[in-house]
């Protein structure tokens, strides 16, 4: 048998052969072709220069450039070291030079402990414990917990526990962020939207509770002023996980207790909720603060502070009183024939006396009511029809209490044969007297020329202001600043649009804007509306409506101008002063009341003088006089002097323009507590001390 012999020379050059079967161990300095076989052992530290490497596996040092990398295939290496990497990586990066390009499709790793200073563009969805100084372009759905201090473009639906430094150009609505220290340049919106300890910390709501139950929605505001007007039951809906919320409760205006059971999950600081304030006026106000950390499993409550000083007037103001005493009017315990031509002091200290009705001339009108400090109610003067509500019709030279309660307010009206006033909690009474025409508004069924000579309350509203009354019909308004008018009205002076009398208040129109009103004995009435312009109607007697013609008027008609600012009518004549301090008249002019220095009737508006120094209390007795306080505390009158009226210490003759009264003088004549009041043949004047 023949064999076949090889001879082994040392190669010259380079050896190229289509195919080289190695089955050994192949050692050499170099390598380039292709190896379709398996190599089990490359020695760390050769070069090893290839085209295209098939292997199942590879072991060792890897320096050129991998163009290709079959999926799924493994690459076990040491030390790896490429301009760039394209492909998929499975085993474990221990480290990874700075600077260098790896470029990857899907990257899953148990750790990855290196710095990244390209751009993410997969998902990774393992931990990133190093430094990412690059751009996040991709979504990370895994956690970081290092530091990104590049660029995030992407989703990252995980948790961050590390430090955000940079810009966050959006961040999606119905996310979760939770941050250590947050600070932006710039926050947008109104934190509508906000969870957790800082939501809608800035946002105020207002909540009304005026039914049984009341429930607070927390996500419309955690300041809420609650205006409550019946007994409720609270609740506390959409609360976050951590809350802080204030409640500033405001209760109606009147002396009916109001209560409120609380939620059983508040735990109150003391062991009991806070007693609440029962009786009220305007102002009187509570505040509490509910906080809680789970959700409102629990809250936390205490009433951070209460405004509700004990009901007392100042009680400081001197009465001065002068003019005709008859029927005891001045109540000064004296003579009824006796008149006084200057100022002399009603006994005691008090706080208001009533507005009587406006008449020169009948005695009838010379029914006087005071308040003192206490909140008491007391009347003096004539009596015929029980007006002084004293439950008989004796006349009263001097101050008697009516009753016992300790509730009324400055707000009073004497008609010619009734009187009224209203309580502190805002209560309407008609004080004694006859229910002309259902002027009382006491609703008797339609019975008319009832005589009371004791209180008894208007109705059951508890919002009445102000009140206003001539012979037979009142107007008056609401804290809600509606108009409000009844009895007689045969001359269209309940404003209306008619000539029917009411027995009981109706309301006038449908107007929330109403201020102040003012109505003469029973033909005309106005009054003025919080954007400054002025309303009259009724008969244009004289010229009191001041629509420059003598036409009656059913319905309120606006007087030209919009910065009104108080009005006073009578029979005859009318007065009003705006808000720049001018003082203007109307009407009957026959006794130079109207301050033009002449007797001439005017059936417009005109200015008295130039002086724009006129406080908002005035009056206008009927046909003959008037008085008006200056904002420097002065008081002018003008007029008829007859029993000395005016208060000059001279009993004739009048005049034409205002002069001052010598020695009267108040410190605060906006004050309407403390003014000019005008009745019968007499004046009075309040003083603060």
């Amino acid at each position: 048998m023949s064999q076949t012999k090889a001879q082994l020379i040392q190669p010259i050059g380079v050896v190229t052969a289509s195919g080289v079967v190695v089955s050994g161990v192949m050692t050499a300095s170099s390598f380039d072709g292709v190896v379709t076989g398996s190599a089990t052992s490359v020695t760390q530290g050769k070069n090893l220069n290839l085209g295209a490497v098939n292997a199942v596996s590879f072991v060792g040092d890897f320096t050129g450039n991998a163009t290709g990398i079959i999926t799924s295939s493994a690459i076990k290496v040491g030390s790896l070291t490429a301009s760039s990497f394209v492909g998929d990586f499975t085993g474990t990066a221990t480290s990874m030079a700075r600077g260098t390009g790896f470029t990857a499709g899907a990257v899953t790793a148990s750790g990855f402990v290196a710095n990244v200073t390209g751009n993410v563009t997969g998902d990774v969805v393992g931990n990133i414990d190093g430094d990412l100084t690059g751009n996040l372009t991709g979504d990370v759905t895994g956690n970081v917990t290092g530091n990104v201090t590049g660029v995030s473009t992407g989703n990252v639906t995980g948790n961050v526990t590390g430090n955000l430094v940079g810009v966050a150009g959006s961040v999606l609505q119905g996310t979760n962020i939770h941050v250590g220290v947050m600070t932006a340049v710039t926050l947008i919106g109104d934190g509508s939207n906000l969870t957790g300890i800082a939501a809608t910390n800035y946002n105020t709501q207002t909540v009304t509770a005026n039914s049984g139950t009341t429930a607070i929605d927390l996500s419309a505001g955690n300041m809420i002023t609650f205006n409550q007007s019946s007994n409720t039951t609270v609740s506390f809906a959409n609360t976050s996980e951590a809350m802080s919320v204030t409640l500033i409760r405001d209760k109606d205006d009147n002396t009916t207790a109001r209560t409120i059971t609380w939620p059983d999950s508040i735990k109150w600081n003391g062991g009991s909720a806070p007693t609440l304030i029962t009786s009220s006026t305007s102002g009187r106000l509570q505040q509490f603060q509910f906080l809680t950390r789970d959700s409102g499993v629990t809250w936390y409550g205490w009433e951070n502070m209460k405004y509700n000083p004990a009901f007392s007037f100042v009680g400081k103001q001197k009465v001065m009183v002068w003019g005709n005493n008859e029927d005891g009017a001045l109540g000064l315990n004296q003579a009824h024939d006796k008149y006084y031509s200057s100022p002399v002091q009603l006994p005691g200290s008090w706080e208001s006396i009533s507005q009587p009705y406006q008449s020169g001339e009948s005695a009838r009108g010379r029914s006087l009511f005071g308040t003192k400090a206490d909140g008491s109610l007391w009347s003096w003067g004539y009596n015929s029809s029980g007006n002084l509500g004293l439950n008989d019709r004796t006349y009263r030279s001097s101050p008697t209490q009516v009753g016992t309660n300790t509730i009324w307010t400055g707000a009073r009206a004497n008609g010619q044969n009734n009187s009224f006033a209203v309580t502190i909690g805002g209560e309407a009474w008609f004080l004694g007297g006859v229910d002309y025409k259902g002027g009382g508004g006491i609703n008797v069924g339609g019975t008319w020329n009832v005589r009371k000579s004791s209180p008894t309350q208007i109705g059951t509203d508890t919002n009445w202001k102000q009140l206003s009354s001539g012979m037979f019909s009142p107007v008056a308004v609401k804290t809600d600043g509606t108009l409000w008018s009844w009895g007689y009205n045969v001359y269209g002076t309940l404003g209306q649009g008619n000539t029917t009398s009411y027995s009981s208040p109706t309301q006038m129109g449908t107007g929330t804007d109403w201020k102040q009103c003012s109505v003469d004995g029973h033909h005309a009435a106005g009054a003025v509306k919080t954007n400054g312009t002025l309303w009259t109607w009724g008969d244009a007697y004289q010229g009191n409506t001041g629509h420059n013609d003598l036409v009656k008027r059913s319905s309120p008609t606006q007087i030209p101008g919009t910065t009104w600012r108080s009005f006073s009518i009578a029979e005859g004549g009318a007065m009003a002063t705006k808000t720049d301090g001018t003082l203007w008249m109307w009407g009957y002019g026959q006794y130079g009341q109207l301050g033009q220095n002449n007797i001439t009737h005017r059936s417009s508006p005109i200015q008295v003088g130039t002086n724009t120094n006129w406080s908002t209390l005035h009056t206008i007795g009927r046909h003959s006089y008037c008085g008006a306080f200056k904002t420097d505390g002065t008081f002018w009158t003008w007029g008829s002097n007859e029993d000395g009226m005016l208060g000059h210490n001279q009993a004739m003759p009048g005049y034409s323009s205002p002069m001052q009264v010598p020695g009267i003088s108040i410190t605060d004549p906006s004050n309407e507590c403390g003014g000019l009041w005008v009745g019968g043949k007499m004046m009075m004047v309040g003083i603060p001390q």
